[in-house]
């Protein structure tokens, strides 16, 4: 017998081992490795699926570990002040941009002040 086809059964068996896997861990499982994923909807869990098929030794080891980040007391908490902070930022630079601008405008028209 040849390496090829030793490689391709070798390469079947572990997708075949990763495809079980990796539907039982989309479904049951990765809530446990990632507790951002608790009840997320089907569509983030079929995009993790090919993923889950590649990996599904690592992802085993974590399943089994339960080791996965803590589960934050308010996922909202700190996320809401930054994007405020982000948003207050970015507010204040356009006015700035504008002002500028409106003042550039004016002084052309114009021909300067006064």
């Amino acid at each position: 017998m040849t390496a090829l086809p030793i490689i391709l059964t070798l390469a079947a068996a572990y997708l075949g081992i990763g495809a079980v896997f990796g539907v039982v861990f989309v479904c049951a499982g990765v809530q446990r490795v990632d507790h951002a994923a608790a009840g997320s909807p089907w569509s983030f869990r079929l995009l993790i699926l090919p993923g889950s098929v590649a990996f599904w030794p690592w992802l085993l080891r974590r399943w089994a570990r339960g080791s996965g980040p803590p589960a934050p007391a308010d996922p909202k908490r700190g996320r809401v002040e930054r994007t405020r902070g982000v948003l207050i930022g970015a507010g204040a630079c356009w006015g700035v941009v504008l002002l500028a601008w409106f003042a550039m405008v004016a002084f052309s028209r114009w021909g300067g002040l006064p």
